[in-house]
Parts: structure tokens; C-alpha cells; sequence
């Protein structure tokens, strides 16, 4: 199981994902019309994180450990995009429930093998769904409904952690909705699982010709940055 990358530890201020790809256009015709193709098979996720300062002794080792442990890019991570901001929280009463602290699991804290709330905070589970499926039925059992744009994890027997986001809600029957995702189910789901939305992450590798080595300043404080790509 890859280490999950401690982002509870380096505090981004700044984080982007985003889905990257390819396209293919054809010549126009003699009205001007044409065809624009995906060839990417839906896409990969690329997540850049920035504003990370380094400003503990601690947090300076942790970043030279996982700076050595990333290989350049050879060694697979678990890369979290903290967006649970957007989920389908909870209410309390009439005001948004509070998600418990955050525990890991593992030996060395630098490396954790799993990040979660204490308290599970959102709780959802996928239907079954073919390989490459594009519409999903989704069943939050703790939360609020689904909503387009909202990001999610499954752990696949064989491809690993995969992340997907709603685009919109086709169709809705109280806390049960189907919706169309991106990208395609990278593994087809055979029974009903659980999903993540309190934690959404994607395995993943550090993008190739970063400069990872941080810029110390006075001996004491760096500040640094990190653009992960899906591995699949």
C-alpha cells in the first residue's frame, strides 16, 4: 500500500486539481465545421500544491524524507486533495456538522498508510457499475444530497485509489441519487462499497523535473511546492 502524502502535516495555503488530457481535432470542412475527439480515455488527475513553508525542524525533515522517498517521480503515493469543504456534509440542528480530528495509521507519522477523521464524518456507498461507467448510483447514508461537483474515493481491488467527481444529478430519490462522474470507473464495482468523500485522494506520482530541495532560509524556514500526477 503506497504512503499517503502527509498534506495535515505541510499545510498547503494553496491547492489545484484538475483533471489533464488530450484532444484531437479534424481538418474543418468547407463550412467551417469540425470534429474535437478525446484520446485520453477520460483523463488523469494532476493536483499542484503550493504555499507549503517549512518552518520546524520537523517539517524540514519530513520534506527531505518524502523529497528522498518520491524517487523523481518513480515511487507511487497516495496524493489527498483535501475538498471535503465541498462534500455532502452533515447538518447538526441547522448548522453544518464539525468533522472530528484527524488520526493515522502507521509507523513513522512522516509516512502515514492511511489519513481519516476519527469519527467517520461523511458516509456514502457506490452501487455496482461496469468498468468505464460514466452514471453512478450513490447512497449517502450520513450527509447531505448529492451535488454536482463534488469529489469522491473508491478503492479498487486492482487499480488502487481512484478519485472521480460528480458532474450532475441525472436522477434523485432522497439520500440515493444517480449521476454522471468523471473520469470513467477505472475498475468495474461488483457489490456495493463504501466511498470517501472525507478524505478524496488519488494514487499518484510527483511530476518529473521538479526541484524539490527546499530553499532554507537563516538555517530555520523554506517554503516550498509540489505537483503530483495520477498514476493508473
Amino acid at each position: 500500500m503506497p504512503f499517503v502524502f502527509p498534506i495535515h502535516l505541510f499545510n498547503p495555503s494553496n491547492i489545484q486539481f484538475g483533471l489533464q488530457g488530450s484532444t484531437v481535432a479534424s481538418p474543418q470542412s468547407i463550412s467551417g465545421v469540425g470534429q474535437v475527439l478525446r484520446t485520453d480515455g477520460g483523463g488523469y488527475w494532476q493536483c499542484s500544491m503550493s504555499g507549503i513553508v517549512l518552518n520546524t525542524p520537523n517539517k524540514l525533515r519530513a520534506w527531505r524524507a518524502w523529497e528522498s522517498h518520491l524517487a523523481a517521480g518513480v515511487t507511487r503515493v497516495i496524493c489527498p486533495v483535501a475538498d471535503v469543504g465541498l462534500g455532502p456534509r452533515p447538518l447538526q440542528g441547522k448548522k453544518l456538522a464539525r468533522p472530528s480530528g484527524v488520526v493515522t495509521t502507521g509507523f513513522d507519522p512522516n509516512f502515514p498508510e492511511s489519513i481519516a477523521f476519527a469519527s467517520p464524518y461523511i458516509v456514502a456507498s457506490i452501487a455496482p457499475a461496469p468498468f468505464r461507467a460514466t452514471q453512478v448510483t450513490i447512497t449517502v447514508a450520513q450527509g447531505s444530497r448529492l451535488e454536482g461537483s463534488q469529489v469522491f474515493s473508491v478503492n479498487h481491488p486492482t487499480k488502487g485509489r481512484g478519485m472521480y467527481r460528480t458532474s450532475r444529478v441525472v436522477s434523485r430519490d432522497g439520500q440515493t441519487a444517480t449521476v454522471v462522474i468523471d473520469p470513467p470507473l477505472r475498475e468495474a464495482i461488483s457489490s456495493a462499497t463504501a466511498i470517501d468523500f472525507d478524505w478524496p485522494s488519488f494514487q499518484a506520482v510527483a511530476a518529473t523535473g521538479q526541484e524539490y530541495a527546499p530553499d532554507i532560509q537563516y538555517g530555520r524556514r523554506a517554503e516550498v511546492s509540489i505537483v503530483f500526477k495520477e498514476a493508473i
